[in-house]
């Protein structure tokens, strides 16, 4: 038992994040993991850094990007590790010391366990059934990030959007559960918490009340409203 219950058993992936590490002491298998926020505040870019954690620590990790092409994920992740701006990276217009950087960074990358696949309408088993592939083939897998939730498609034509929503969700649990590793999906968020000027709960999430039932920890990332203001000032 208290070799069951040490916290390096149960939570087999670090957070990339030591500030959050007290809160969440890492991604445990079998559970569901929800980063929400709205448009533009950085949820792949989470979901990379989580990945690339995971790969760095020889964990390594899948992530299927349902938004965005492998190169432009790659490209975001070369700029998060190097400091090269991302316009620069996919307009090309970089100086010889930055090409040299990216080209090394780049290399570097590779050689570590991280796998991206970013086919279009993939579904729930879908995504199981690449990770199954993936290990059987002797990939080593041990988290699975999903970018993200709401753009995974369901099964059959259900009568709401809520209903579709509640299917993946639902969906993404029981595939942590069967794989037996721990699943980081991105969600999007409703306007309410930027309507109403305040930090966004459990209710923000978009189109499904299930998703905070369906999920084991949810972690929201948003902008302070006065900083931005702020900022922008």
């Amino acid at each position: 038992i208290a070799e069951f219950l040490r916290p390096s058993k149960i939570y087999t992936v670090p957070l990339p994040w030591p500030s959050l590490r007290s809160t969440i002491p890492g991604f445990g298998p079998g559970r569901l993991y929800i980063v929400a926020a709205r448009p533009g505040v950085g949820k792949s870019i989470a979901l990379g850094e989580i990945a690339l954690h995971a790969a760095a620590s020889g964990q390594g990790a899948a992530v299927f990007s349902l938004e965005m092409s492998a190169d432009e994920t790659w490209r975001r992740l070369i700029a998060r590790e190097t400091g090269i701006p991302l316009t620069a990276l996919n307009n090309g217009y970089l100086s010889a010391d930055q090409s040299i950087t990216a080209n090394r960074c780049s290399g570097t990358l590779a050689q570590l366990p991280l796998w991206i696949d970013d086919q279009a309408n993939l579904t729930v088993a879908a995504i199981v059934g690449g990770v199954r592939r993936a290990l059987a083939a002797g990939c080593q897998i041990g988290i699975v990030c999903v970018d993200y939730l709401q753009l995974v498609s369901a099964t059959r034509k259900r009568t709401s959007r809520a209903e579709d929503v509640s299917e993946i969700s639902r969906g993404l649990k029981l595939a942590a559960k069967e794989l037996k590793l721990p699943i980081v999906a991105a969600c999007q968020m409703n306007r309410d918490a930027e309507k109403e000027n305040r930090e966004p709960q459990l209710r923000d999430l978009r189109e499904s009340g299930d998703i905070e039932q369906d999920a084991d920890v949810v972690m929201f990332m948003h902008r302070d409203p006065t900083h931005a203001k702020q900022a922008i000032e």
